[in-house]
């Protein structure tokens, strides 16, 4: 088999963090796909890449059956592909995944990770047609920092997708024996549902800030209601002191206890949920209001 730089090599994916590897380290790349809409796509001209963009599972199918490549490297690829039935002879079809597999597969592992409390990480893994299987060539792995919002652990992973494409690259892309462990039992698979970004009245303090980190951006952030009023938040942290204690005292389980101008204090068993970065009505929200039910 020839080296990996001198083969003939296709991307597809949404960010340009490993193609940018794959072109520093001299990979001969015939083809560069963008997911339509992504950043690939919409910083192609920042980053240098001349990009075909790829709106669909059949445009992708369609472009890869018209290429003529060796290796295809996916990095934010969002279909699922029936290799056995598109593979041709000779040809390594190579993810990068954006957590530590066999752990967090699926569509949305960095969300999953804070929102689980699990470990985050990168892998490289050849492509099979399960999900986010095959053998696995490298892997990184590390405990979320405390406090760290979902923007700050996609950067944190951003760099680990760099650092364990640079692994298997110096590995031709073959696997790693010592990577081929059984899945364990308590490994996840994690795609975003419309109730894990609710906060509910059940929740505890713990889960609350979970879910609001873990989707601590504006086209994803956390959402509840208050007396009726929907809301949504981007920041959250449990705060303590004898003084919210005493200002809370007559006071139950999810009733607010400060509000200001973009943020809310919440009464909890386990403690007091500062949510942060509110948008939406405060203006009606006031001391003693409850955290409501959302309905599915």
């Amino acid at each position: 088999m020839a080296e990996s730089s001198d083969q003939r090599v296709v991307f597809v994916g949404n960010r340009a963090f490993v193609w940018q590897e794959a072109l520093k380290a001299g990979m001969n790349l015939v083809q560069t796909l963008a997911v339509t809409g992504a950043y690939l796509d919409r910083q192609a001209e920042q980053v240098g890449a001349n990009v075909q963009r790829i709106a669909s599972k059949r445009d992708l199918l369609n472009a890869l059956a018209s290429l003529d490549f060796d290796i295809l490297l996916c990095n934010g690829m969002p279909y699922i592909l029936p290799i056995s039935d598109i593979a041709r002879p000779g040809q390594r079809f190579i993810n990068v995944h954006p957590g530590p597999l066999p752990d967090l597969r699926g569509a949305d592992p960095v969300n999953g990770a804070i929102l689980l409390d699990r470990d985050s990480g990168a892998a490289v893994h050849l492509m099979d047609d399960g999900i986010d299987t095959g053998p696995l060539i490298a892997r990184s792995r590390f405990v979320v920092p405390n406090g760290a919002d979902v923007r700050i652990l996609y950067q944190m992973v951003f760099e680990a997708e760099r650092q364990v494409f640079r692994q298997a690259l110096a590995r031709d892309f073959a696997p790693d024996p010592d990577l081929a462990q059984p899945t364990a039992i308590d490994t996840v698979y994690y795609t975003i549902h419309a109730a894990d970004k609710q906060i509910q009245p059940e929740d505890d303090a713990s889960l609350i800030v979970r879910k609001v980190r873990a989707f601590a951006t504006p086209n994803q952030a956390a959402s509840f209601r208050i007396d009726g009023v929907d809301l949504s938040t981007q920041a959250a942290s449990i705060i303590y002191g004898s003084e919210l204690d005493r200002m809370s005292a007559d006071l139950g389980d999810n009733q607010i206890v400060l509000t200001g101008p973009d943020f809310l204090v919440l009464n909890k068993p386990d403690g007091f949920v500062l949510l942060d970065r509110i948008s939406g009505d405060l203006n009606s929200i006031s001391r003693g209001a409850h955290l409501a039910a959302i309905q599915a």
